[in-house]
């Protein structure tokens, strides 16, 4: 699997649109969410969920996950990169 272009860039602009309001849901610098991408084999179209929501969320219906979480001083550089960490080893699986 290979993910396209359009997809990398379209969640670095997820993940810059709304990681500030995801971290309102959290108490403090304690506690963490999770951020669940959910991705085709073809690689070309992409879902997500935040949460322990995993089986409703927009992820669930993909068969490959990049599973990472964040907290209140996670910056949008930082979770984009674990994001692309966690593909980057999807990619290297045999499907």
């Amino acid at each position: 699997m290979r993910i396209t272009n359009e997809v990398k860039t379209d969640l670095a602009k997820l993940i810059e649109l709304n990681l500030t309001e995801w971290k309102k849901w959290l108490e403090d610098d304690e506690h963490f969410n999770d951020l669940t991408i959910g991705l085709p084999d073809k690689g070309d179209e992409w879902g997500y969920q935040t949460g322990d929501n995993s089986f409703t969320g927009g992820a669930y219906s993909f068969p490959h996950w990049a599973v990472t979480s964040f907290g209140l001083n996670t910056t949008t550089a930082e979770l984009f990169a674990d994001v692309l960490d966690q593909i980057d080893q999807i990619e290297g699986e045999t499907i």
